[in-house]
């Protein structure tokens, strides 16, 4: 597999699948593989063992690969990563010839979009007339799939497990006659995350390619915190912000099917400030004016609690937010708390007032009837 390309904000090796990179293009493309074989005879059919070389954190190994086992990754491309093969079938003798293979993924890989690619004629060999591809029994293609082309393309992305999956190809041609296959899934890459800015219960968006879509691929943290993802496509995540962030900035760390992504970043929305409130002691249904700075200018984003009830609000500013003591707070009491909430961010500062019991004016009545 070609060493990939370190970028900020594109997805590290880490432990597994190496599928990150910096660019993408459409899975339905082809790419050249190049590679050295040699041919071995075995009963009717001949097997090519094809061997690759890679490159991982500047240690080059070698790697031999057959049609049943494969494991090599190679690529010529930026965009594609060699998940298996490539891998040749030299076809030989006449007739129909039978090449068991078995296709091995990883854990996490079923998941990835994957793509089975077909070359016909390789490396200056004569090409095949008759091609016959199935999958656990399934037929998967033929040699009209070819379409006047060298090579086609499968999607497979849902069709895989975990482990060996048996696929027979059946030829038909000339001896001496050549094929070869390769699985591929384009290299993930996320690049950002916006909003800039967030708190507690907003949804943040991390933007990328070649993404899995299912969520059961992915899992996120905001600092310790697991963040519940509620969207995915192959070009966004999204997720929510969970409460019980502490500091200014926050990482998120993200895994796609097992593979640890550099680290993003966000800024917590600032926190509100509360300073004071015009009245130091009230009745239920009274007016109060808490003063302070950073809060929204719309009510809908802003919270007001006195003693734990939450009071309406009925008009604020960034400075400050007047709002009703409700009617069903249990009274009296003394020196409760009197707090804010803005964007899902609790307000600092200590404003503590009492409310009393309502007082009946004169003319007032209690509603009885006669």
């Amino acid at each position: 597999m070609s060493k990939v390309n370190s970028a900020k904000t594109t997805m590290a090796l880490g432990l597994a699948l190496g599928l990150i990179g910096s660019g993408s293009i459409a899975l339905a493309e082809t790419v050249n593989y190049p590679q050295t074989s040699k041919t071995t005879t075995s009963g009717s059919s001949t097997v090519v063992t094809s061997k690759s070389s890679s490159t991982t954190a500047g240690t080059t190994t070698s790697s031999s690969t057959t049609s049943k086992s494969t494991a090599a990754s190679t690529t010529s491309s930026s965009d594609l990563v060699a998940l298996q093969g490539p891998t040749q079938l030299v076809h030989n003798g006449a007739g129909w010839k039978e090449n068991p293979s078995y296709i091995n993924i990883k854990q996490g890989q079923e998941v990835l979009p994957l793509t089975l690619t077909v070359s016909n004629g390789v490396n200056g060999a004569t090409k095949v007339t008759g091609l016959r591809i199935t999958l656990n029994g399934r037929k998967l293609a033929n040699e009209t799939y070819f379409r006047g082309s060298d090579k086609f393309s499968i999607d497979m992305s849902g069709l895989l497990s975990t482990g060996d999956t048996q696929m027979v190809i059946q030829t038909f041609g000339p001896s001496g006659a050549a094929i070869s296959w390769v699985l591929t899934t384009g290299k993930i890459k996320v690049s950002d995350i916006k909003p800039e800015a967030g708190g507690a219960g907003d949804k943040m968006t991390i933007t990328g390619k070649n993404l899995p879509k299912q969520v059961s691929a992915y899992k996120l943290f905001v600092g310790s915190q697991p963040a519940t993802i509620k969207s995915v496509t192959d070009k966004q995540i999204e997720f929510i912000v969970p409460s019980g962030l502490t500091g200014d900035k926050q990482t998120v760390t993200l895994y796609i099917a097992g593979v640890k992504c550099d680290p993003l970043y966000f800024k917590t929305k600032s926190a509100p400030v509360i300073t004071g409130v015009d009245m130091l002691e009230a009745p239920p249904s009274s007016p109060i004016t808490v003063s302070g700075k950073g809060f929204s200018t719309k009510a809908s984003e802003n919270t007001v609690q006195v003693g734990g009830a939450t009071c309406q609000i009925t008009s604020c500013s960034a400075t400050q937010i007047t709002a009703i003591i409700p009617e069903s707070i249990q009274c009296p009491q003394r020196d409760i708390p009197v707090t804010v909430k803005t964007n899902g961010v609790d307000a600092k500062g200590n404003v503590t007032m009492s409310v009393t019991m309502r007082t009946i004016r004169g003319g007032e009545g209690f509603g009885f009837q006669n």
